[in-house]
């Protein structure tokens, strides 16, 4: 069982971004209006997270690097960044709270890219899909809130801009470089939506038939490449040559192994998403919703092959994140084109597989609540 502050404090968080959701899934307000009332929860959400101690697995390190000024493996402007909030007189909680603005921020241009009416249902959506990673990735996610300025820039084919943000998230955190050549890719050579039941079959193949060793594959795709070298980040390049212990069969973290019921739960939840949100584009189709559908379905398939390797996991899952934008899109059309899902016989079936993914989210964010003892604060 979780400690009370933790109960009492990520119960507040969670009901005031479930508030949020419902007022402006009422009635019509402006985006200036929406980010108003947004501003309330995400503050209350950027507290408590600033507040946490010891949270994931990099904490400590960057808790060192802020306080010490240590700066190996990192990049220049995550260093700049931390000497200027160290000369204001932040501490560590400070920087941390600042780090979520910047995420928050990011979340907020990224989703300006789609309409008020359907944008509205990923805000809340794109808070969980992140929380569980920037707790424990700090450092990449200060970069890749860049990296969704980027994507915005991208959508209004502002190229020199793009590429400024792109630049400037490698400079915080070069694992980050990955991102967006996949999104363009998507964008612009892909133009079908990947059938569901292939996608599903796919799915199903990685969770439960196929047991391969994906990491070997990786490994040598990226040496053949040099890619460390192509963008001149030592930092990759460390990952590469001591391959055997971030890469090797040995590398597996044991705190990732899953039992059946997990995994398929997991499963059920990504199939949720891939089902309604191919439901929703058949009724609204919209080629920025339909990039991204197509992307977490190659990001499902690739996080699950790469189960339990940490830096590829690190890798893949920046792609992963990206579910709160199509199963916001299937939420929007339950909520405003039923009249459509019903005249096309997908009422149903667009009910059920959102009741799905929302219903796992419930379940995954209850225990993160209730059932997180080893979760505490910098007062405990």
């Amino acid at each position: 069982m979780s400690n009370w502050d933790h109960i009492l404090l990520y119960s507040i968080v969670f009901s005031s971004f479930t508030i949020f959701t419902i007022k402006i899934s009422k009635k019509t307000y402006s985006r200036k209006e929406i980010i108003k009332l947004f501003l309330i929860p995400a503050l209350i959400y950027a507290l408590v997270e600033s507040l946490r101690y010891n949270r994931g697995v990099d904490y400590l390190h960057y808790e060192q690097i802020y306080k010490w000024g240590y700066t190996e493996g990192t990049q220049f402007l995550f260093d700049l960044l931390n000497n200027l909030l160290n000369s204001i007189g932040l501490d560590f909680s400070g920087a941390l709270f600042v780090y979520e603005i910047i995420l928050l921020i990011g979340i907020c241009w990224l989703i300006s890219s789609y309409s008020v009416d359907i944008g509205k249902w990923m805000y809340f959506l794109a808070i969980l899909a992140m929380l569980n990673l920037h707790e424990n990735l700090i450092r990449q996610y200060v970069a890749l809130p860049l990296i969704f300025c980027s994507i915005y820039y991208m959508f209004q084919k502002k190229w020199l801009i793009m590429f400024l943000f792109i630049v400037c998230a490698n400079f915080i955190h070069s694992g980050t470089i990955f991102v967006c050549p996949v999104i363009l890719l998507f964008y612009y050579a892909i133009k079908k939506t990947i059938p569901w039941h292939i996608a599903i079959g796919t799915l199903f193949l990685t969770y439960f038939i196929l047991s391969i060793d994906a990491s070997s594959l990786f490994l040598t795709l990226l040496q053949k490449l040099n890619i460390g070298a192509f963008i001149y980040s030592e930092h990759l390049m460390h990952y590469i040559e001591d391959s055997d212990r971030w890469l090797g069969k040995d590398s597996v973290l044991a705190n990732a192994q899953q039992t059946l019921v997990t995994k398929t739960m997991q499963f059920l939840f990504e199939s949720g998403i891939i089902i309604s949100s191919y439901i929703a584009l058949k009724i609204q189709k919209e080629r920025k919703i339909q990039c991204f559908y197509n992307i977490i379905v190659f990001a499902f398939v690739l996080c699950r092959l790469v189960h339990g390797y940490e830096i590829l996991s690190r890798i893949f899952n920046q792609l992963y994140i990206f579910w709160f934008i199509p199963l916001g899109c299937a939420l929007y059309v339950l909520n405003n084109k039923r009249s459509d899902l019903k005249s096309t016989g997908l009422l149903n079936a667009m009910r059920f597989n959102v009741f799905i993914a929302i219903g796992y989210l419930v379940l995954y964010w209850g225990r993160f609540i209730f059932f997180n003892p080893k979760a505490v604060f910098i007062w405990d």
